[in-house]
């Protein structure tokens, strides 16, 4: 949950979720969908002391790993391949972000919703 300390990182084994802020009326805004293959959690992974920026709500049917940050740097020093999945787990979160900025740069309405609408029609169920 989102103001929660970060301990935790998290694994999709199986199932979606949606990552969502809410303001203080408690309206929500999706940020993403993470599927199968995703981490949930990284951020506070390399800023000691983090809390949790969003929520996560699961779309579908969820099994999901959990590691402790201070379990998962063990476990990298072993397999450091893990590691590189996050990163570029991250690098490509941060693409579609920078895409997202663009589009609200650049795009009129009408050209962010066919925008938005493409994005999830990749994604999966």
């Amino acid at each position: 949950h989102q103001g929660e300390k970060a301990e935790t990182l998290y694994y999709i084994v199986k199932g979606s979720v949606a990552v969502l802020i809410k303001d203080e009326e408690g309206k929500e805004m999706i940020l993403s969908y993470l599927n199968q293959g995703d981490f949930i959690g990284e951020l506070g992974l390399f800023e000691e002391g983090q809390e949790r920026s969003a929520w996560v709500r699961a779309k579908t049917a969820c099994e999901v790993a959990e590691i402790s940050y201070k379990k998962f740097r063990q476990l990298i020093q072993v397999n450091p391949d893990i590691l590189m999945r996050l990163s570029a787990q991250m690098a490509s979160r941060l693409q579609v972000t920078s895409e997202k900025v663009g589009n609200l740069a650049f795009l009129d309405v009408t050209g962010r919703i066919a925008q938005t609408l493409l994005n999830l029609a990749k994604q999966p169920d």
